[in-house]
């Protein structure tokens, strides 16, 4: 890596961060404040960089530069903040401003509520406080001050750059920078002129990441290309959109859900089958990261240049002069994955072209992405009909070694005599090691012996391998690499306290978001009618999971996702920029990647501290619910029946304020009861078809946002007939029934009645005087006069889905 591309990265990172200092109390302006931090930090960089940072830095709002590495900060500053949007509104001292959300502003179905919803100034944590927008957000005096001594504390372990990799180096100041500057506002309505003023929806990093990604793809640019340029932008001449500076990279993996659910015979390993499934779920989404980060290194870009990794797709800016590259990269990409997957897992790929009016608005270019996309999955495997992809091995479908067995497991991979494959016995392993690990390490170089931990090996063809570490091990890991020649990426779990040691000259330090929550036993569970015990400190089986509900011992599976994403990028957010795509991508992901684990994490607390809670496990395990997946806009989790229940009542009410209770912005479910031991493909499909009825559009309105369960869909909140009534009227039912107050055969006569009237002539109301002689007959006054539960007037109101509660307070109340 060249010198000169790394002070560029620098000072793109570094430019605006004078705006921290300045909103601290540093009494000059920003530009002079960011030059005054690289001065004040000097021991950080090497120090024939020193001057050329500060000219960057200092320089990037002057008319008049000199160098190459000015010009590029200042046309990668104005191409990142052209998406700044003035707004008529109240003028506002920066230091007082907060984060307006974006999620508050997008527009789709209903117009968007003021722009009153924001941040309080905190840095990044799983915090209610923190990560959830609130409508009175304010900045308090001393919040920046606060902050900018907690954020110079941490850049101070960083070292001198010129002792440790450039790129490890950079990894660090990133994830320091996104913990303290993702909840400040770049820009704010400071303008004098009202029509000026710039609505402050876009965070600080944000800014920070775009401008770097920007700048490491104008360093590729000849000089004169620069220069013109350059002179271009500022003089916002005609045409300039129609000649492209850098490429815009989209990847989705394809076959997800068909991977993940390849389990055909959970019978033959009954035991292992959770673990399993968690393991092939990690396995995927790390995949999809290492790949990510393989391209970034392969294409000598800084990390920032990964404007987002998540729910099996990523995007990169790459320079112009790579196509032929990442050509390379793609042959042997695809040729690797045909060869580990048979064909069940692989990636399309879309490459566009980015002009400089495509920063103020990529709606089209993110249309001409997706098209390209959708084009590709038809023809997935076009590459090597056309002979662009090879594989080395000509005998490699026909080998000449007679294999005459599948893989007990997954059904996939050929084996000589009856067992499990090497892969699935990684799986899991990596699922049952998985809710105990509390570090990921990403390890470049082959000096990793007696490393602690669990390694997961990409070394060939991504020259990495991957551990899973636990809390207890993380120090004996990091003092062995202390010294090896190998460099590593070493990320906290869900924890932004993540620089508690001065950073060692090999190793970068960072943290990631992961919905980690697993039941793990305590100690030694007795064996269960055709289940072996389990051990302590084991993951528990679906058995056990189902055995932690009440009543019926079965399993739930909740499946949600976001609903008409795909619009809400393309036409919800205004302008389309690619730091306020990047922001709402982000937000997505660190809700169903980390407020996520969060939430299951407080339900199973609540759990073990309910004096109520009598069952026989409780105290026994630690955690509730066994995430299979979850992270960018959707997930997938099983639990005990009745709790996945509260689980997705929980999960509405929490992500509807995540979102500013914008009706644009909406979630959808299935929810599927099951016995512990069924299949597991055949459960996948049916939780999906849930989740199908929910989606489907209203045929006025074209909302979805509802729920599907007990095969009966409603949307979360309707009145009476909405799931959040029907879910407190089934727990309100179920323990009058516990309590003899009404008789279950009360409930079954309701079950039977709406088969009766509902299935087929909904106008039908002769139900109704059934109903009111059934319950004269079968319950008392008392019970009937009950204003919490109000019986008769919810059964009334409730009849058309009252399949909901009915089913809910039968299993609640079933004796096994």
């Amino acid at each position: 890596m060249s010198i000169p591309a790394m002070v560029v990265w620098l000072a793109a990172v570094l430019h605006d961060v004078g705006k921290f200092w300045k909103r601290a109390g540093y009494p000059g302006p920003h530009y002079e404040a960011s030059a005054s931090l690289i001065d004040e930090f000097k021991g950080l960089f090497p120090t024939e960089w020193l001057s050329d940072l500060k000219d960057a830095v200092g320089h990037h709002h002057e008319k008049a530069v000199s160098t190459d590495v000015e010009k590029i900060i200042q046309v990668a500053d104005w191409l990142a903040s052209w998406e700044r949007e003035g707004e008529p509104g109240p003028l506002r001292d920066p230091a007082e401003t907060p984060l307006i959300s974006v999620a508050s502003r997008v527009e789709l179905l209903y117009k968007a509520a003021p722009n009153s919803w924001g941040f309080r100034l905190n840095p990044l944590a799983l915090r209610r406080e923190v990560v959830f927008p609130s409508a009175e957000a304010q900045v308090a005096p001393g919040d920046y001050a606060r902050l900018w001594e907690d954020f110079t504390g941490e850049l101070k372990k960083l070292g001198n750059l010129g002792m440790v990799a450039p790129a490890l180096w950079l990894i660090t100041l990133l994830s320091i920078l996104r913990k303290y500057t993702s909840y400040m506002p770049s820009a704010t309505p400071w303008e004098k002129e009202e029509e000026y003023r710039t609505l402050p929806d876009v965070s600080l990093y944000d800014h920070l990441k775009a401008t770097c990604a920007i700048a490491a793809c104008l360093d590729s640019l000849p000089s004169d290309d620069l220069e013109a340029l350059h002179r271009a932008v500022f003089r916002q001449d005609e045409g300039i959109e129609e000649k492209p500076v850098a490429l815009m990279l989209r990847a989705d993996i394809s076959g997800i859900q068909n991977f993940i659910y390849r389990i055909t015979r959970p019978q033959a390993e009954a035991k292992g089958t959770a673990r399993r499934l968690r393991g092939r779920s990690f396995y995927l989404s790390l995949l999809v990261d290492v790949i990510a980060d393989w391209y970034i290194r392969k294409l000598g870009l800084p990390p920032a240049n990964l404007l987002f990794c998540g729910g099996g797709r990523f995007d990169l800016l790459v320079p112009l002069n790579a196509e032929e590259r990442l050509a390379e990269l793609e042959k042997r990409l695809q040729e690797w994955l045909l060869k580990s997957f048979y064909g069940t897992v692989g990636i399309q790929i879309a490459i566009q072209g980015v002009c400089p009016r495509d920063f103020e608005d990529f709606k089209d270019v993110y249309a001409a992405l997706d098209d390209e996309l959708a084009q590709k999955k038809r023809r997935k495997f076009e590459g090597f009909a056309q002979g662009k992809w090879k594989l080395d091995e000509p005998d490699f479908f026909a080998s000449q070694e007679q294999l005459h067995h599948a893989c007990n497991v997954c059904g996939l991979e050929p084996l000589p005599e009856p067992g499990t494959c090497r892969k699935c016995e990684e799986h899991k392993e990596i699922g049952q090691k998985l809710p105990r690990v509390s570090y990921i390490a990403y390890v470049y170089g082959s000096a990793t012996e007696g490393l602690p931990g669990k390694e997961i090996d990409f070394s060939d063809p991504f020259d990495v391998t991957v551990w899973l570490v636990e809390g207890k091990e993380a120090s004996s890991f990091l003092s062995q690499v202390e010294g090896r020649p190998i460099e590593v990426a070493f990320y906290k779990l869900d924890d932004t306290n993540f620089v508690q040691r001065d950073v060692l000259p090999n190793v970068a330090l960072g943290f990631k978001f992961l919905a980690n929550e697993a039941p793990i036993a305590l100690e030694d569970l007795p064996a269960r009618p055709g289940k072996e015990p389990t051990k302590k400190d084991e993951v528990l089986d679906f058995e056990d999971i189902a055995a932690m509900s009440k009543g019926a011992e079965l399993l739930g599976v909740l499946k949600a996702d976001v609903d008409y994403l795909g619009l809400l990028f393309g036409e919800g957010i205004e302008p389309r920029s690619i730091s306020r795509i990047s922001t709402f991508s982000h937000s997505l992901d660190l809700f169903f990647s980390g407020w996520l684990h969060t939430l299951c994490h407080t339900m199973a607390k609540e759990w073990h501290e309910d004096k109520t809670n009598d069952n026989p496990l409780k105290g026994k395990v630690k955690g509730l619910f066994y995430i299979v997946y979850s992270g960018g806009d959707d997930l997938l989790i099983i639990g005990p029946w009745d709790q996945v229940m509260e689980l997705a009542q929980r999960l509405y009410s929490d992500f509807g304020e995540y979102a500013c209770q914008n009706l644009n912005i909406t979630l959808s479910a299935g929810v599927l009861l099951v016995k512990p031991h069924f299949p597991i493909q055949r459960l996948a499909q049916l939780v999906s078809k849930r989740l199908d009825s929910s989606k489907r559009p209203d045929e006025k309105t074209m909302e979805k946002n509802k729920v599907t369960v007990f095969q009966e869909t409603v949307k979360w909140q309707d009145g009476e007939k909405g799931f959040d009534c029907l879910l407190e009227f089934s727990k309100g039912l179920a323990k009058r029934v516990v309590q003899d107050q009404v008789p279950r055969t009360f409930v079954h006569f309701l079950l039977r009645l709406h088969d009766q009237h509902f299935k087929h002539d909904k106008q039908n109301c002769m139900w109704v005087p059934k109903v009111h002689y059934a319950a004269a007959r079968r319950i008392s006054k008392e019970v009937m006069a009950d204003p919490e539960l109000r019986l008769m007037p919810n059964i009334v109101a409730m009849m058309e889905h009252i399949r909901i509660p009915a089913s809910y307070v039968s299993l609640r109340t079933r004796k096994e």
